[in-house]
């Protein structure tokens, strides 16, 4: 089926950019990732308008995002879903001055584009611009910043469009994350290199309120949760040599490290913005004294907070951070 379109772009470069980056673009066929992302629109009049005569994705936070990668021929098709609008383009490659560019079009707007690995990120600079085919002088060009990179270890996109004479026009943000093909198994490796894992009792009310809790202040959607009774978990407790049933605790695999009771915790609040980081001022307490008090909820949790009939179910714009 030939190379991969940024493989073959990029050449002997490719080969330097984080492993999440090559994963997102090095296969040929389909493939479908998901993950969440911030969308912020220009304010003036014109900045709305012309968004939404180019059908860009309104503003929002935290918005469930689909993209359907389709390469066929060495060229790309991508769909994307911001919870329900769609924005479809088509990538190719080409050769200006001699140097390969990616192209990638929008109904009649077509942008040359160099790849340029800065670092550990991956820039896109924009050559060119062109309607219906005619090249718009250099006043007219927009100011494009776009970059994809690593954080967490998680693919993360960065994408600031700003209009000559209009200013900012669209702002998006956000992580993908691969899905796993249903006939596959999610290895360990496949959970551990994507960030943070809360594994969790998914029928105690206690747990499902502390991943409600994560989740809602989790803006960029760094942490995902699994319960503990999902194949994923049981797979990895097996692992660990923790119990596959009646759980003493919840833990959190961050990399290559595992962390239970009260230290899982804290190891989440790392990942939450000001002022709730500020708890893991806790950590001067000794870990035995901790411990034990997680230990006294921990073994009462059905007693005093109840359980659920069933495993927890994420609603359709969680569903993306459950594993």
């Amino acid at each position: 089926m030939g190379t991969p379109l940024y493989r073959r772009l990029l050449g002997p470069t490719f080969a330097q950019l984080p492993a999440a980056i090559r994963d997102m673009h090095d296969f040929q066929g389909q493939r479908v990732s998901t993950g969440r992302t911030e969308v912020r629109r220009g304010t003036s009049l014109l900045a709305q308008w012309t968004g939404d005569l180019l059908r860009l994705p309104r503003a929002g936070t935290d918005i469930p995002t689909r993209v359907e990668f389709d390469t066929q021929f060495g060229r790309e098709r991508w769909t994307r879903n911001f919870g329900k609008q769609e924005l479809q383009t088509h990538q190719t490659a080409s050769i200006q001055k001699d140097e390969p560019v990616l192209v990638e079009r929008m109904g009649p707007i077509a942008a040359t584009m160099r790849l340029v690995l800065d670092g550990k990120v991956l820039r896109l600079e924009t050559r060119r611009l062109t309607l219906f085919g005619i090249p718009l002088p250099l006043a007219l060009i927009p100011q494009i910043d776009a970059a994809e990179f690593v954080r967490a270890g998680l693919f993360r996109f960065d994408v600031r469009v700003s209009l000559p004479f209009i200013g900012l026009l669209i702002h998006y943000r956000g992580f993908l994350i691969p899905l796993v093909k249903a006939t596959e198994s999610v290895t360990h490796q496949h959970v551990v290199a994507e960030g943070p894992v809360m594994m969790f009792d998914g029928v105690c009310n206690l747990c499902c309120a502390g991943v409600r809790f994560f989740m809602a202040r989790d803006k960029p959607g760094l942490i995902r949760f699994c319960p503990m009774q999902s194949e994923t978990s049981q797979s990895m407790l097996r692992e660990l040599g923790l119990p596959l049933e009646d759980y003493e605790t919840f833990a959190v695999r961050d990399g290559n490290a595992v962390f239970y009771r009260s230290d899982a915790y804290l190891q989440l609040l790392r990942y939450l913005p000001y002022p709730w980081r500020l708890l893991g001022a806790m950590r001067i307490v000794p870990r035995a004294v901790r411990d034990w008090l997680y230990d006294r909820i921990a073994q009462n949790r059905y007693r005093l907070f109840g359980r659920r009939d069933r495993c927890i179910v994420p609603t359709p714009a969680q569903r993306a951070r459950f594993i």
